[in-house]
């Protein structure tokens, strides 16, 4: 039995294949952007599965660091997306009762806000957000 590839590297190919094989034989300026856009997304849609558990763990931590919980990681995929709905809650209600630390909420926020621009737009420049 032959292995096949993972989704990350299959859309990594057809964004590649998008970029290099087909825009350049494309005459009509319109077309062309359309297939630069449809290559971006392909590629991005692969950087997300590539770093979807990572970027989740480490948002899930954060939270529960921020609401003096002990580190707890359950399943990965729904149930974790789940248990990180459940955390931003929390925070939201603590935050509206005056309860958090400003300095400490936005640190996790730049923290989640850099880990998510990362894989969405890797060439942005996160100096300015991380100092």
């Amino acid at each position: 039995m032959q292995a096949r590839p993972d989704k990350t590297a299959l859309l990594a190919a057809i964004a590649q294949f998008l970029v290099t094989e087909v825009r350049p034989s494309l005459e009509d300026p319109a077309l062309r952007f359309r297939v630069l856009i449809a290559a971006h997304l392909a590629g991005g849609i692969a950087r997300e599965f590539a770093s979807e558990d990572d970027l989740d763990t480490e948002q899930l931590l954060g939270l529960q660091a921020l609401l003096g919980e002990t580190p707890d990681l359950p399943g990965r995929g729904d149930a974790r997306r789940e248990a990180i709905l459940a955390a931003q809650q929390q925070l939201v209600a603590r935050i509206r009762a005056g309860e958090m630390d400003f300095d400490l909420v936005s640190a996790h926020l730049q923290r989640v806000l850099a880990g998510t621009l990362a894989v969405s737009n890797p060439s942005f420049d996160l100096n300015p957000i991380i100092e």
